[in-house]
């Protein structure tokens, strides 16, 4: 597994997505959190990220090395800022956009 994009509720947290944290902290894989659902009204980015926090994934917005992304699929909004998150990652971290048809 080059990376994964765990996509979470901004309303609330699933074990599933427990499972997920426990899997990239134990391998050291690659993340990037896309926090969905922030059209809703019940929705709490900052909850999310200080529950992801005290599970050991730090985001950047709270100094850490972890892109979280809050979308809303639904309202498509931030859709281009996750897939440029994904674009970024891919590229700086692991070098999987590089042109290998190139000779040594």
């Amino acid at each position: 597994t080059d990376m994964i994009i765990l996509v979470i509720s901004a309303v609330e947290m699933f074990s599933a997505d427990i499972e997920v944290i426990n899997l990239v902290n134990s391998l050291r894989i690659p993340l990037i959190v896309a926090i969905n659902k922030i059209d809703r009204e019940e929705a709490d980015v900052d909850a999310v990220l200080l529950d992801l926090e005290s599970q050991g994934i730090v985001a950047e917005q709270l100094g850490g090395n972890v892109c979280c992304v809050p979308i809303s699929a639904k309202e498509k909004v931030n859709i281009k800022l996750l897939e440029n998150s994904i674009i970024s990652l891919a590229e700086k971290k692991l070098h999987l956009l590089e042109d290998h048809s190139m000779r040594a």
